[in-house]
């Protein structure tokens, strides 16, 4: 149970999440550093990558690189509604187009469903 609950996401922390990115990125499993999102070349060796890890403490840095990441999930999620929406709208329309009668009620979601009755 807690090994479903972990890879759920529920009980890792942000320290234990930021930890293994930066692991990552020292394993170059990572294109970006977690901190700052320094991009080192692709020849950069482990040592680099753990030297940048360690020297990586600008504060500034890393502030812009969380918000710039913050937006572009953000970005992403109303990218994500959009479809979602384009797909209700799409599913509405089927329905519709086959005669929208009782029998196929079941093509419809359960938010539409809802808006039906």
């Amino acid at each position: 149970m807690a090994r479903a609950a972990r890879k759920a996401g529920g009980g890792v922390t942000d320290a234990a999440r930021q930890r293994q990115a930066e692991q990552l990125f020292c394993a170059s499993l990572i294109d970006a550093c977690p901190r700052c999102g320094f991009e080192p070349p692709r020849s950069a060796s482990r040592e680099e990558l753990e030297e940048h890890v360690q020297a990586c403490t600008d504060k500034r840095k890393h502030a812009a690189h969380k918000a710039a990441v913050q937006a572009a999930e953000a970005k992403k999620g109303r990218k994500e509604e959009k479809e979602e929406a384009q797909a209700e709208a799409q599913n509405l329309a089927t329905w519709q187009f086959l005669g929208g009668d009782d029998s196929q009620a079941w093509l419809l979601t359960d938010t539409q469903v809802k808006k039906q009755c």
